[in-house]
C-alpha cells in the first residue's frame, strides 16, 4: 500500500485528492455567492423590492408584453394594480394627460418599445424603482 498523504480536518481524515476537490468546491461556492451578491439587479427585481409583487409575475407580464408587441387596457390596469405608476409614466412618455392613456391602449397605440422605454426610465438612476443593490432586508 502506498504511503499517501492524509489531511485531518475537524477530526475527519481525508485523502489529498478528496481534500483538494472539497477545497475547490468551497472556493467556487464562495466566488459564486460573491458574484450573486454584487451583480446588478434586474428590472423585475427592482420592481419586486419596491412593490412586493412576486418576481415571477412581473417577468411573466414583461414576456407577455414582448410577445404581444403591445399593451392592452387590461395589461395597463394590471401594472397599475401592482403599484407601478404606469398611467403617469406613459403620460410623460407620450406628452399627454393621464386620462388619455387608457383610450390609447384601447386603440393599440402603446407598443412594446414604448413599455421598454418607460420601464427603463423607472428603473434607471433617478427613477422611482431604481436600486443599485439589494435592500438590507432582502
Amino acid at each position: 500500500m502506498k504511503n499517501s498523504q492524509r489531511i485531518i480536518l475537524g477530526g475527519v481524515s481525508y485523502g489529498k485528492t478528496v481534500f483538494l476537490r472539497l477545497y475547490k468546491d468551497i472556493i467556487d461556492s464562495m466566488a459564486k455567492n460573491e458574484f450573486e451578491r454584487n451583480r446588478p439587479l434586474t428590472q423585475a427585481e427592482m420592481i419586486y423590492y419596491c412593490t412586493g409583487t412576486p418576481i415571477d409575475q412581473i417577468e411573466y407580464l414583461f414576456k407577455t408584453f414582448e410577445v404581444q408587441g403591445l399593451l392592452l387596457e387590461t395589461d395597463i390596469m394590471q401594472l397599475a394594480s401592482m403599484g407601478i405608476p404606469i398611467f403617469k409614466a406613459f403620460a410623460d412618455h407620450f406628452g399627454c394627460e393621464m386620462s388619455q392613456v387608457r383610450p390609447m391602449s384601447r386603440d393599440h397605440v402603446i407598443r412594446y418599445p414604448d413599455f421598454v422605454t418607460v420601464i427603463d426610465k423607472l428603473t434607471s438612476p433617478g427613477g422611482l424603482f431604481y436600486l443599485d443593490k439589494k435592500p438590507s432586508f432582502a
